[in-house]
C-alpha cells in the first residue's frame, strides 16, 4: 500500500526491518504484518555509505549515488548521509 506522502511496501526492499513487512518469520511481532515505523515513514533522498568506505579526499561520499528511501530504512554495515 502506498500513501501520498509516504513509501510504499517495496521501497523497504533491502532495510533491516523489512521482514516484517511480509508474512514469514518475525511477522507475529508486528500486528497486521508490517513494521511499525511503516506508518510514520516519509521518503527521504539519501547516500548509503558503507562503513568501510574510505574518505581519500573532500567530496568521496558525493560520488555515491543519491537515492529516495523511507526515514525509517536500516541496511546493515551502511550509515545514511541526507542530501539536502
Amino acid at each position: 500500500m502506498k500513501r501520498a506522502d509516504g513509501p510504499s511496501k517495496s521501497d523497504c526492499y533491502g532495510c533491516s526491518e523489512d521482514f516484517y513487512n511480509t508474512a514469514g518469520e518475525g511477522a507475529e511481532l508486528a500486528p497486521g504484518g508490517e513494521c511499525w515505523s511503516f506508518k510514520t515513514a516519509t521518503m527521504k533522498k539519501v547516500r548509503l555509505v558503507h562503513i568501510n568506505t574510505m574518505p581519500d579526499k573532500n567530496g568521496s561520499f558525493d560520488r555515491v549515488k543519491a537515492e529516495r528511501k523511507p526515514s525509517c530504512y536500516r541496511k546493515p554495515q551502511f550509515v545514511r548521509v541526507e542530501v539536502r
